[in-house]
């Protein structure tokens, strides 16, 4: 029901009352994999890029960590906010992890060009 409610306060153009349901169904179940990337999404459009990171990373240790797609969002989250070194080290991650016909092997290929890392490193 939280995820409804929040997509509901989105709808009608209520971005901190969706904010704030997804902090309680968060709350209630830290370990839903959906709540816990809807409350990152929202977090990031209301520029809280350091809590976007932290449940982000949250997700990643707690939820998924075999999801390597997490880790491009996680270095462009690093990117965002000026962080290269966690950046570069999240793109490191994501490269041993993806497939080379992942889908998010562009993204990571742009955040890499954006941090000017040498590619043989990636």
């Amino acid at each position: 029901y939280y995820e409804q409610l929040a997509f509901f306060h989105i709808d009608t153009n209520a971005p901190n009352r969706a904010l704030e349901t997804l902090r309680a169904a968060v709350a209630n179940n830290p370990n839903h994999f959906v709540i816990r990337l809807l409350l990152v999404r929202e977090l990031e459009r209301a520029q809280s890029y350091a809590l976007a990171t932290w449940h982000l990373r949250q997700t990643l240790l707690r939820i998924a960590p075999a999801q390597a797609e997490l880790f491009v969002r996680l270095a462009e989250l690093y990117e965002t906010r000026g962080m290269r070194v966690d950046a570069v080290r999240s793109c490191q991650y994501a490269r041993q992890a993806l497939s080379d016909t992942s889908s998010a092997l562009l993204r990571l290929r742009r955040v890499v060009d954006r941090l000017g890392i040498a590619k043989k490193l990636i």
